[in-house]
């Protein structure tokens, strides 16, 4: 039941940076890597937001 929010939640993702493209290549311009130039930015940035939805939930953060 969680797979129709992930992808609902890219697709509202993707239509948001598709309208500030400079916000996504901002956003995925974080981090240790340059990004390879064959990668669309918006659609990087769009998932970016879903990983880091899963990475924050309850389940995969270990806690005590």
């Amino acid at each position: 039941e969680e797979v129709p929010l992930l992808v609902d939640l890219y697709a509202k993702h993707r239509a948001e940076f598709s309208k500030d493209a400079q916000a996504a290549r901002k956003l995925v311009a974080t981090g240790e890597r340059p990004v390879p130039a064959d990668l669309d930015a918006i659609e990087l940035a769009a998932w970016t937001s879903v990983a880091r939805v899963i990475l924050n939930l309850h389940e995969t953060i270990t806690r005590n």
